[in-house]
């Protein structure tokens, strides 16, 4: 496992908020568990699926969702 160094975490937990999404509810738009998006926030790596179904659940377009993917393609 790889570890962020903030990059992505930050960016995961800043789109999160700047929608008023709780771990809770963004697991339930992306189909992930909100256990993994806990842990992401707190530096795990994710999967490459699982960040482009972030950046759906997020809402994410044009350089932003850019920026997010850049950010999680980082990690591997």
């Amino acid at each position: 496992m790889i570890v962020d160094q903030g990059g992505f975490a930050v960016l995961l937990r800043r789109h999160r908020i700047r929608l008023q999404l709780t771990q809770e509810k963004l697991a339930e738009r992306a189909g992930v568990s909100s256990r993994s998006i806990g842990e992401m926030e707190r530096g795990r790596s994710p999967r490459t699926r699982t960040v482009e179904l972030l950046a759906v659940g997020l809402e994410l377009a044009g350089d932003e969702r850019d920026e997010f993917l850049g950010a999680g393609r980082a990690l591997f």
